[in-house]
């Protein structure tokens, strides 16, 4: 579903910032709204599914897999970041630069490599671990262009994504807790993940997010438009 996800932003968001590379401004705003909405989205089901993590396990693939349980967590975190590389590297793209593209992929490949030669040999968590490194670096890789091309820098970037972060992990310690209620795996499951539902539109209705109510309208418009 994330790859999906992934792949949906890219498609609908590249040709219509190829549409406005000529305005820096315009194209920073997309970039910003782009990063602030898909992290909006995206923090909360991977801070969700790490709250309720081994509950998730143990109901799909039985407790003896709950040992995989932090490489689930690393995977969460990972895919966390993963609004400022797809945003930032589609404003290089729309644009036009692909040679300063070329260098960013190059430059990350060799990084990940080097990650893989020097954790490979310490255990297989310090090898999953790597990616954690290896996306921070690479999300800095990614934003480092558009500190020039668009007057947007990585902390900006970051400041971009925290309220939805912020929400998102006040959300995860509520669900965490839900799942200590003493009923089978699959009340529980489903409680958390209602649960965290409520609480993160709660949130987001409190703490006025801007992005909730881009969210909420462009629902609104699609249910109108469908007639659902």
């Amino acid at each position: 579903a994330l790859p999906i996800f992934n792949s949906s932003i890219d498609s609908v968001l590249l040709p219509v910032m190829a549409n406005k590379q000529n305005d820096r401004e315009a194209l920073k705003n997309m970039t910003r709204r782009a990063i602030s909405v898909s992290s909006y989205i995206m923090w909360p089901l991977m801070l969700g599914l790490l709250s309720m993590g081994e509950s998730f396990i143990s109901f799909v693939l039985t407790d003896k897999w709950l040992p995989a349980f932090p490489f689930l967590a690393i995977f969460c975190v990972v895919k966390g970041f993963e609004p400022i590389h797809t945003a930032n590297l589609n404003a290089i793209k729309a644009m036009g630069y692909s040679d300063i593209i070329l260098r960013i992929e190059v430059t990350k490949k060799v990084i990940g490599i080097v990650l893989i030669f020097i954790t490979m040999h310490i255990s297989v968590f310090a090898l999953g671990f790597s990616s954690v490194i290896y996306t921070i670096i690479a999300g800095i890789l990614n934003a480092s262009p558009n500190k020039k091309l668009l007057n947007y820098t990585y902390i900006e970037q970051i400041k971009d994504i925290l309220p939805s972060l912020a929400m998102a992990t006040i959300m995860a310690i509520i669900v965490y807790f839900v799942g200590y209620i003493k009923v089978p795996i699959i009340f529980k499951l489903i409680s958390q993940i209602f649960m965290g539902g409520v609480i993160y539109i709660l949130l987001s209705v409190l703490f006025k997010s801007i992005s909730f109510k881009y969210v909420y309208n462009i629902v609104r418009k699609y249910i109108k438009s469908n007639k659902i």
